[in-house]
């Protein structure tokens, strides 16, 4: 139910960043698209979570709101999540 919910929130995001590129301003897109990967990282499956982790941060997206995204999935203590992030952080 929660996976189900988070493909809700994702949709409705979506939907939201088509409207906002009508006004084309692009910090708006950079901040929808910012958003839409935060919301992925509630969707992708644990075992993903490191490749995704980099390559968002290559993308510019700090760590630390990385981290609090990530502290919001319902498996983030049992899927061991809370001991890669803090690797993650320390690097």
């Amino acid at each position: 139910m929660i996976l189900l919910g988070g493909f809700v929130a994702m949709q409705d995001v979506t939907a939201y960043r088509d409207t906002a590129k009508e006004f084309d301003l692009p910090m708006i897109d950079y901040l929808f698209d910012v958003l839409l990967k935060l919301m992925n990282l509630m969707l992708i499956k644990p075992q993903n979570v490191r490749q995704v982790w980099l390559d968002y941060i290559r993308s510019g997206i700090p760590r630390e709101l990385l981290s609090n995204f990530l502290q919001l999935r319902a498996d983030y203590k049992s899927a061991r999540l809370q001991s890669e992030v803090r690797n993650y952080l320390e690097r």
